[in-house]
Order: C-alpha cells, then structure tokens, then sequence
C-alpha cells in the first residue's frame, strides 16, 4: 500500500513539465504582442495616409485659388522649379479674429479636457510654403498641432511622362500647359525645420493634383 508522501510526490508536476509550460506560455505572450504591435503600426499609418490625403485636397485647393487670384502664369513660375510645403492641421479658437481667411491657432492650447469641437476649438486644414515670413506662422500654427505634421515635396508631371519626370514646364501659355499636374510627396516630419531625403525616404503618401489655367 502507498503511503500518502508517495501519493502527493506523483501527483505533482516535475520541474521540466514547469519549464515547458513556461516556455510554452512567453511564446504565446511573444507572438500576441508581436501581433498586437504589427497591428497597432498597421492602424497608425492608415490614419496618417488618411490625413495626407485630407491634406492633398488642401493643397490642391489653395493652388486652385493661388492661380486664380495671382494669375496663371505666376503660379506656373512659382512651381516650375519644385517647392517644399508643410502641411498639418490645428486647433483655431472660434472666437479669434482671422488673417487671410484662416483662424488664429487656439490660445487657449493645450485644450482643456473639458473643450468641445465646434464650440471651444475648430480642426484647422494648413498647407504653407516652407519659405521666408511662411516659417514664422508655420511656427505659431504648430504649437496647437492636431495631428502630423507632413514636409511635402512637389514635382510636376509633364504630360504623358511617368512620375519623376519633372521641370521645367514648357511655358505657362503653351496649350499643352493649361493643366498643371503636380505630384505632392508627404513625409511626416518631428518639427519645422527637419528635412528629408526623398532618395533614402519613401513617402508616407503621394497625392497628385492639377490646377487648371
């Protein structure tokens, strides 16, 4: 007959049985996180194409009116050569006066948890030239930041040439040029000022748009 010390030893697990199941556990916690992390990243950058692509329609609509209120030809001068732009959004206060149709970054950032969309703040589309006095109201608007902040590179598309094939546009009254196409490369930066190689860089998003004579 077994005495009840044999009994409970062989009831028991042995110490490889323990290993094996803790080596068994931290895989299956390793390969959820592994996937947890893959889809996390998967989710992050669908938002941000989401938001270059709301941002394309900015840009594309602000060159749409640069070209009908400075003219054609001056807007086809202004990007025959490439440009760099910062495109984001930020929160502008309702209640603030407005400069060149736009509202004035929310001063009352960083929002109260408390503040509503619509009543406190607005969600402001900003798409600016990365260039002389632009920079410094580039600076004010990031401070009240709603999202990434995006460098965009511009390259315009000749006619019935693959991307890439760039300036210098024919003239900016020849018939072949009464539509300008623009291929506008996102690449979300840290802060104003951070460049980025287009060579060692894919961009986040490519939009491209045209702006009609």
């Amino acid at each position: 007959m077994l005495s009840s010390t044999a009994q409970s030893r062989r009831s028991g697990f042995s110490l490889t049985e323990v290993l094996l199941a803790m080596l068994v556990f931290v895989v299956a916690v390793g390969t959820i996180l592994a996937l947890l992390t893959r889809n996390i990243e998967m989710v992050n950058r669908l938002s941000m194409e989401n938001e270059a692509m709301r941002l394309g329609a900015t840009l594309e609509q602000r060159f749409s009116r640069q070209a009908q209120r400075e003219g054609f030809g001056n807007f086809y001068a202004s990007v025959e050569n490439g440009a760099t732009y910062y495109c984001y959004h930020y929160n502008g206060g309702t209640g603030t006066s407005l400069i060149d149709g736009e509202y004035l970054p929310n001063p009352l950032y960083p929002l109260p948890e408390n503040a509503a969309l619509g009543e406190d703040y607005i969600v402001v589309p900003s798409a600016r030239p990365a260039t002389g006095a632009n920079l410094t109201r580039i600076g004010d608007e990031v401070v009240a930041l709603d999202g990434t902040l995006f460098m965009v590179e511009l390259e315009r598309l000749d006619e019935g040439s693959h991307p890439g094939a760039g300036f210098p546009p024919v003239s900016a009254t020849a018939a072949n040029s009464a539509v300008i196409v623009i291929q506008a490369s996102f690449y979300p930066v840290g802060a104003v000022g951070i460049t980025v190689d287009p060579a060692e860089v894919d961009p986040t998003y490519e939009y491209i748009l045209a702006v009609r004579r």
